[in-house]
């Protein structure tokens, strides 16, 4: 690695004697343009600092739309990647590169072999996760939260009989959609304030099909 790589893993907290001990790795990638780094689905197989370029992580919702959820610049760890890491889980998002990107991997093993050996690079990890991962909770809320919208008011649509009704409970709603009831009574009830339907005990009755509709076109 170029003294720059060493200089920037200092200020998080892992020297190089760390390196020179041979108790820590990394290597130095460089990918091209418009390259998918990490997948859904995907193990993650190293802990990611962007030294140059930028990429997108997205993900895509139940209901086919695309989400960015950040951008990775210069000196960028990846928030994802840390939580798949430290949860020991597959990746649940997708990242790609907007730009010719250089980066440094330091392999799974060595990540954790790192955050023990360094107090301090630990404290820049958490405190690096903490934060983002604040900010990406309450976007994906907006995000799951409009997916809910949309696949309740899909399941009105299909479920709706010649009478305009739909004859199924909330728990029965919520059941089918994957969600609490609390949720489909909260979204009902903006729907039912919107004029679009009433909700009443054991059905729903579609007051404006064309209303209903425009949630799942959105």
């Amino acid at each position: 690695m170029l003294k720059s790589h060493f200089d920037l893993l200092s200020r998080m907290g892992l020297p190089q004697t760390l390196f020179e001990e041979k108790k820590v790795s990394a290597n130095v990638l460089s990918i091209d343009e418009n390259q998918v780094v990490f997948s859904p689905g995907d193990s993650c197989g190293a802990f990611l600092i962007l030294t140059a370029g930028q990429l997108r992580v997205d993900m895509t919702t139940r209901s086919g739309r695309e989400i960015l959820l950040y951008r990775m610049k210069e000196n960028d760890s990846c928030v994802i990647t840390t939580s798949v890491l430290l949860n020991h889980e597959k990746y649940y998002a997708r990242a790609i590169t907007e730009t010719p990107v250089d980066a440094i991997a330091i392999p799974t093993k060595d990540f954790f072999t790192a955050l023990n050996e360094s107090a301090e690079f630990a404290q820049v990890i958490l405190k690096n996760y903490s934060q983002k991962m604040s900010t990406l909770i309450q976007l994906l809320d907006k995000v799951t939260s409009k997916d809910i919208l949309f696949e309740l008011c899909t399941l009105l649509v299909q479920r709706c009989d010649a009478d305009n009704t739909v004859k199924m409970t909330q728990d029965a709603i919520a059941t089918e959609i994957g969600t609490a009831r609390e949720v489909v009574s909260r979204k009902l009830s903006l729907l039912e304030e919107e004029g679009i339907l009433l909700s009443k005990r054991g059905r729903v009755e579609i007051i404006d099909h064309r209303r209903l509709l425009k949630n799942i076109s959105m």
